[in-house]
């Protein structure tokens, strides 16, 4: 690069020195193969030097017409042997710097071109220069070291021209209004993009409308940009791409007010393009004869559902024409009804229906039309199986998304089409990702309503931790009771000992006391913990030695004294039964504490809470409701205070702790067992 300015440089500063008319180039020509618009090709240039050129010194300058496309890259990334001056390849060849589409070719070292010698350029199409994409004339400009600047003979850029013209006019009757229905085919240079234009010249003799609406024009189905009328040329502004070598539809309604010449016989209208602007002829023929006709036009101007069905409830338009004179009356059904008088537009109900029309002009009256209306504006509703929880959490790697439809159509789940089943359910398998996974169901009817539901859900694979730090392994239990402890994390997870679920605190910690059901020395605490979310678990099995010391208390209605695995105990105050209730009531801190439970006294409240065996029982003086596990019980006795110790019933107490009792009558003995 850094040698390449100095040497544009030097061009500049030789062609200021040289005078231009000292030396002058002649008989400039330039010939393009292919002349397509927009391609590659070859440039071969000729003209009669003014002036000795040396070899390896000096340059001749092109510059091409503005549209021309030279390559972007850096001009010494030019190959030498694209280029050719008289057979040979040039010195150098570069882009010049400030000049606009402008190259140089350094005169081949070793040769002098005489001055009235013909120079013969060939620039190979592998230079990468392209044609103006827009076809006309154009001419070069040439110039060298010591000549100035001359220009080419103009050089003509063509284009392919549009094909497969038909055209379709309605009715082809003199003096009617009429619709036209053209079709053509664009070429291979014959794209067109949004804002370029289509046109088309009528015969002679045709009427436009003073007014233009260009909604009643369409190009594959799409209103135009704009539409415009010049004497007898109407000019489409596209709004929308056309690919080379698509098919065209451009449909004019006779809404829009063409009349027919009044002129009969063959008539030709020609079409064409900004880029294939070679007009083309397509004929029709125009027939003189008194007639009627009605034509019909939409808002929308067609469906604009699928399956040619209408989302939008089509107002339909109905409007009559002749060349008597006579006023035109129309007369319009649906379905099986009766014909009845057009008077204003009218609304096409939900539906498949049937349109019938004609027109009446005095005695003549055309055949009766007939359009078929698919209407449909209801949006489909989908069902899922779903839970009402969002997100949704799980622990699996998959999925089944089930639900039903309200109606047919196409089912897309996370972009897969699911099948629906004649009684319009649906089932798939979405595999899921760690974390938030959104499940996006879509549902399109026949007319192409559509509707849609999004279903979250987690994939979580936490699994749960659990520590345990009561009781040990082969930890020898002395009391009545088990008492299992330890804490979980994350602290939502569920805990269960020996299959039932225990209370967690929010920190995670839980500490729960069971008596074993089994008897025996060797017991297996089995505890497990689950994550809500996941699902996943996590098991410990501890196994201990069970050798509780307390299995029986045994007391006496009146007496004080009490036997404990049959060693005698005494108490402060002794047992007793209620005259009113029959009930007998006992001294609760000194029962409770020999079962391994605990009495908490609340003096505000007046209750009593014991915990033993894993259960809780509160009770209040004087109250004949009792709670278990936070469970209300009735009592019979309530619990009374005598003796400044607090009594409670003893078999409604000590079975809510989940021991047994036993009365002997006949002694007056009550046991406790487990």
């Amino acid at each position: 690069m850094k040698k390449i300015i100095p040497i544009a440089i030097a061009i500049f500063i030789v062609l200021a020195l040289v005078p231009a008319r000292a030396y002058a180039i002649s008989d400039l020509t330039v010939s393009v193969n292919p002349s397509l618009r927009n391609s590659l090709a070859e440039y071969d240039i000729s003209f009669v030097t003014g002036a000795d050129l040396l070899g390896g010194k000096d340059d001749i300058i092109i510059q091409f017409p503005e549209g021309t496309k030279l390559p972007c890259s850096c001009p010494h990334n030019w190959h030498l042997d694209y280029f050719e001056i008289n057979g040979y390849n040039p010195s150098r060849a570069g882009k010049v710097l400030g000049v606009p589409n402008a190259m140089y070719l350094c005169v081949p070292g070793g040769i002098t071109i005489k001055k009235g010698e013909t120079v013969n350029i060939v620039i190979k199409p592998n230079s990468n220069i392209w044609n103006p994409s827009k076809p006309g004339k154009y001419q070069i400009t040439l110039w060298t070291t010591k000549e100035g600047k001359v220009k080419s003979n103009f050089y003509e850029i063509t284009s392919t021209k549009l094909k497969d013209v038909s055209i379709e006019v309605s009715p082809k009757t003199s003096g009617l209004i009429a619709s036209y229905e053209i079709q053509f085919t664009t070429g291979a240079k014959g794209e067109l993009t949004n804002g370029q234009h289509i046109y088309l010249e009528f015969p002679e003799g045709t009427l436009f409308p003073k007014k233009i609406n260009k909604n009643f024009v369409t190009v594959n189905g799409k209103i135009p940009e704009d539409v415009s009328i010049s004497e007898n040329i109407l000019t489409i502004t596209i709004s929308h791409s056309i690919n080379k070598n698509r098919k065209c539809f451009i449909k004019i309604a006779g809404s829009f007010g063409i009349t027919n010449p009044e002129e009969e016989g063959e008539k030709e209208l020609y079409i064409w393009t900004d880029n294939e602007p070679e007009k083309v002829g397509v004929h029709f023929d125009i027939k003189a004869q008194h007639m009627v006709s009605t034509f019909i036009s939409t808002v929308p101007e067609s469906p604009d559902g699928t399956n040619g069905y209408f989302k939008t409830v089509p107002v339909i338009t109905l409007t009559g024409e002749t060349n008597t004179g006579k006023t035109v009356s129309i007369f319009y059904k649906i379905d099986d009804g009766k014909y009845a008088a057009y008077s204003s537009p009218f609304s096409m109900p939900e539906g498949v229906h049937t349109l019938y029309y004609y027109g009446t002009a005095g005695d003549l009256k055309e055949n009766p039309h007939s359009v078929v209306f698919k209407v449909d504006m209801e949006k489909p509703e989908i069902y899922i199986d779903f839970p009402d929880k969002s997100p949704f959490y799980t622990g699996d790697k998959s999925m089944r998304i089930a639900g039903r439809a309200s109606e047919g159509g196409q089912l897309v789940v996370n972009g897969k089409v699911v099948l629906l089943k004649k009684d319009l359910s649906f089932s798939t398998e979405v595999v899921l990702k760690p974390g938030k996974n959104v499940i996006n169901i879509s549902l399109s009817d026949v007319a192409g309503n559509s509707s849609s539901k999004t279903v979250e859900v987690v994939f979580d694979t936490t699994v749960p931790e659990l520590t345990v730090t009561s009781p040990t392994e082969w930890a020898e239990i002395t009391t009545p009771d088990i008492t299992v402890a330890g804490s979980v994390l994350p602290a939502n997870t569920k805990v269960y000992v020996n299959n039932s679920e225990v209370a967690v605190s929010k920190d995670g910690s839980f500490n729960y006391s069971f008596v074993p059901k089994n008897k025996g020395n060797l017991i297996a605490v089995k505890l497990k913990a689950v994550y809500p979310y996941s699902g996943r678990s996590v098991t410990k099995i501890i196994t201990v030695v069970y050798k509780p010391n307390l299995s029986e208390i045994l007391l006496k209605i009146g007496s004080k004294s009490a036997l404990v695995n049959g060693k005698k105990s005494q108490m402060d105050v002794a047992p007793f039964i209620d005259a009113h209730s029959n009930r007998t009531l006992v001294p609760v801190r000194f029962v409770v504490e020999f079962l391994g439970g605990k009495v908490l006294w609340e003096q505000n409240t007046r209750t009593v809470t014991i915990v033993a065996n894993g259960k809780t029982v509160k009770l209040t003086i004087g109250s004949n409701v009792a709670y278990v596990n936070g469970k209300p019980f009735a009592l019979d006795q309530p619990p009374i205070i005598t003796h400044n110790r607090t009594f409670v019933p003893l078999r409604f107490v000590v079975e809510a702790l989940g021991f047994k009792v036993i009365w002997n009558g006949k002694n007056r003995t009550i046991t406790i067992s487990y």
